[in-house]
């Protein structure tokens, strides 16, 4: 019975750190013009293990959100710079 309540206690605490590895997706911000032509898309990595990779893929969600939109204009996109929570662009023609 020891072996039991022991091999529980050991499954309930694997079970609780397994929820608290899971991950949310990214959140993107709507994109906000700051300046002229320039435009900026704010995003936020979520939370959970592998913080780092999940903030890689919230950059790179932004960079598509970003490309979405330059191209909806039938232009170009330019990155100008990338930061921990936020990417800045311009949309240019050829």
């Amino acid at each position: 019975m020891a072996n039991f309540r022991m091999t529980s206690g050991v499954a309930a605490c694997l079970a609780a750190m397994a929820a608290g590895c899971t991950s949310s997706p990214p959140k993107l911000d709507d994109v906000k013009e700051v300046g002229a032509g320039l435009y900026t898309i704010g995003y936020s990595a979520g939370s959970g293990i592998g913080n780092a990779r999940n903030q890689e893929q919230a950059m790179a969600a932004a960079v598509g959100q970003a490309g979405e939109y330059c191209h909806a204009k039938e232009l170009k996109l330019l990155v100008t710079t990338t930061g921990r929570n936020s990417v800045t662009f311009r949309c240019v023609s050829d």
